[in-house]
């Protein structure tokens, strides 16, 4: 199996927590980094230092002069927090027909957060969107159709962490919901 072609990007200061990203979804799934011109995949870490949307927003202007239709975007959001198990805001408005976005949770004295549920999920979602993207790719001739694209993202996993108690049937209706490609 040939690997997935990615360029790596960040809009700030992730204190290696990609390198630590990058490293577990090896063992998830083939890639190689290329430059932005060769890559048929743009992997791109956006830590939150202020607020979560004027961050999102600030990345994403740097990072779509990177994107075409044939090459999406799978934005991995970064979280500071101590809390593995901490709930974080709805990226959801972010995600668009060949942007996908994740959240994870990081710590300057830890890197990427271990023995974290939503850090797990976010390295299984974006090993799946590499390999959707790439079979599209494929199945393209190299470039990927906009509304393939957007169908792949409405259907994208979204499951939501919470900390306390659930109510009956909460999670079944969330989990039911079709979403773009985002873990909140």
């Amino acid at each position: 199996m040939k690997p997935v072609k990615i360029f790596v990007t960040q809009s700030g200061n992730t204190l290696n927590s990609h390198k630590d990203f990058l490293k577990r979804l090896r063992h998830h799934r083939k890639i190689k980094e290329k430059e932005v011109h060769e890559c048929d995949v743009i992997l791109a870490f956006c830590p939150i230092v202020s607020r979560l949307g004027t961050d999102i927003e600030a990345a994403l202007k740097i990072f779509k002069g990177h994107s075409t239709p044939s090459k999406p975007i799978i934005v991995v959001v970064l979280h500071h927090t101590y809390e593995r198990d901490e709930v974080v805001p709805d990226s959801n408005k972010y995600a668009t027909t060949n942007i996908c976005i994740v959240n994870s949770l990081f710590h300057e004295s830890e890197g990427l957060l271990k023995n974290c549920k939503l850090n797990s999920e976010a390295i299984n979602i974006t090993s799946q969107k590499l390999k959707d993207f790439k079979r599209m790719i494929k199945s393209k001739g190299g470039k990927m159709n906009s509304k393939e694209n957007s169908k792949k993202n409405q259907v994208g996993v979204s499951q939501r962490i919470k900390t306390g108690p659930e109510e009956e049937g909460e999670t079944s209706k969330i989990r039911n919901k079709k979403k773009k490609c985002v873990i909140l």
